[in-house]
């Protein structure tokens, strides 16, 4: 738009979701700006349903496959995560679907591969989940069909393959309460109660599904700066540069 930056002023109220496919700007946010200019007025756009899934962005459709290691304890001996995404053919996009495979469980033997196919359509984005989302679900899974094979309570397959440090870097956690976490939904929920044998519960002709699974999220810490100020009344103001996307940083600062 050749605006001088010291001629832009934003104006940020409380906002309910700006992470996702919203972290970036699309087509319809430069033509609305564009727009606007030409107009001298605002400029609203909305997009259609469907336009919505080729304009905001999608989930990169993927292939996984998930291959587990373990000794008759239920001991993991090695994990392998392969996924193989679609990307559009003339902008590369990768999510970090295997990545959290690497600190998730202890084992001595990690790899996982991530392959980009390249196709005649949009990229894929970030969505309201981070990456991870899909392959912990195939991960997990993965994990509940292992501990069938052994014989093992599923929550008590993952407490034994809880890792003392990071697998990948090996270094402490800062914090990780993923064992206390498992226990005490396991009690709350009545974990013991349910049928263990997969398919078993039904109401009418439904299936009842009566499972668990674990999930891990690595968290971004980067430098920042804050103005504090204190008034002759013992009034405290902290200015601070920074939005709130909807993720609660608003509601935990005050």
């Amino acid at each position: 738009l050749r605006i001088p930056p010291e001629r832009v002023r934003i104006v940020s109220p409380f906002i309910g979701g700006g992470f996702g496919s919203k972290l970036i700007a699309h087509a319809d946010t430069i033509l609305a700006a564009l727009a606007a200019q030409v107009l001298q007025r605002p400029v609203k756009m909305a997009l259609t349903r469907q336009q919505m899934f080729a304009n905001a962005g999608h989930r990169a459709e993927m292939i996984q496959q998930v291959r587990l290691g373990a000794d008759t304890d239920g001991r993991l001996t090695g994990i392998a995560h392969d996924v193989w995404a679609a990307t559009s053919s003339f902008e590369e996009y990768c999510e970090q679907t295997a990545v959290f495979a690497r600190s998730l469980y202890a084992a001595p033997n990690h790899a996982t591969r991530h392959r980009l196919v390249p196709l005649d359509i949009n990229r894929g984005e970030w969505m309201r989940s981070p990456g991870e989302a899909p392959g912990m679900l195939a991960f997990e899974c993965a994990m509940d069909e292992l501990a069938e094979r052994l014989g093992l309570d599923p929550i008590e397959l993952r407490i034994r393959n809880e890792p003392a440090q990071d697998p990948e870097r090996g270094v402490p956690f800062s914090t990780r309460n993923l064992v206390t976490c498992m226990e005490e939904g396991a009690r709350r929920f009545g974990w013991q109660r349910r049928n263990p044998t997969p398919g078993s519960t039904r109401e009418g002709r439904k299936l009842i599904g009566y499972g668990m699974a674990a999930a891990i999220r690595p968290n971004y810490i980067g430098a920042a700066t804050a103005r504090v100020a204190v008034d002759r009344d013992g009034r405290v103001t902290a200015r601070l540069d920074m939005t709130d996307i909807g993720t609660g940083t608003y509601t935990i600062l005050t």
